[in-house]
């Protein structure tokens, strides 16, 4: 359950659920879903709504490869946070989000590298439909360390007469026999139109901690920087996992 404040008062309510489902040796179904339940100050939409969901099967069809397919829907929060952060008011950004629909595979290679390529088919309510491709790669190993890796993504952009590419980069490390994983993630894009060239933006910087206290206990925390559509935010958070 998340319950969120903002400027002394309750601001959100919502249910979070996550659920792995074996479906045989080579199926795995995976999900996870946001239902808020219009505690907040919303305007726009009211009553209960699915503002997120990510449903997914992966299959392995050898020891070096797999595919995966699914399906991923997505609304902006309708509560007084989310509207500050706007640099104008408009009653679009509220609308009925996306649906995306996306297909890929992945490949275990030399040197301890893993490739995953994914075409997707978006849905939008505000905007033009769109179709878009996707590219990780991932090397574990690094500096001695056989658990610590780095990740990096590239994928297309379609906004609004404007296209582009963005892509992130980021790694974990276990120090500590394990007990504290460090992930430094950053994000950049570059987009252009008719009437500007490509230019290239930094969009996030993060710096993530999880330190393992015992076998139940774990503590969390970190901050993230984030740009865009001449908005910045910095986001702060440290928290706690009990598990048995």
């Amino acid at each position: 359950m998340l319950h969120s404040y903002y400027q002394g008062d309750s601001d959100r309510l919502a249910l979070l659920w996550n659920q792995r489902a074996g479906l045989g040796p080579r199926l795995t179904l995976y999900s996870t879903a946001t239902v808020d339940l219009d505690a907040g100050a919303a305007r726009t939409r009211e009553g209960i709504r699915l503002m997120q969901m990510d449903v997914f099967a992966e299959s392995r069809l050898s020891s070096f490869l797999g595919l995966r397919a699914g399906v991923d829907h997505w609304e902006r929060p309708d509560n007084q946070a989310e509207r500050d952060l706007l640099v104008f008011e408009d009653e679009r950004f509220f609308d009925d989000g996306y649906w995306r629909y996306w297909f890929g595979s992945y490949q275990k290679l030399p040197w301890s590298l893993q490739l995953y390529e994914e075409v997707a088919q978006i849905d939008a309510d505000l905007g033009e439909d769109s179709v878009r491709w996707q590219a990780r790669l991932t090397r574990t190993g690094l500096f001695q360390m056989k658990n610590a890796g780095a990740t990096l993504s590239a994928y297309t952009l379609t906004s609004h007469g404007s296209d582009g590419y963005g892509g992130s980069i980021s790694g974990y490390f276990p120090l500590v026999s394990g007990k504290l994983m460090v992930q430094p993630p950053a994000g950049f894009r570059t987009l252009s139109s008719q009437s500007r060239t490509a230019d290239a933006s930094l969009t996030y910087l993060s710096l993530c901690l999880d330190a393992r206290l015992s076998k139940t206990w774990t503590i969390f925390g970190g901050v993230n920087y984030s740009h865009g559509d001449a908005v910045d935010a910095t986001l702060l958070e440290i928290g706690g996992r009990y598990s048995w």
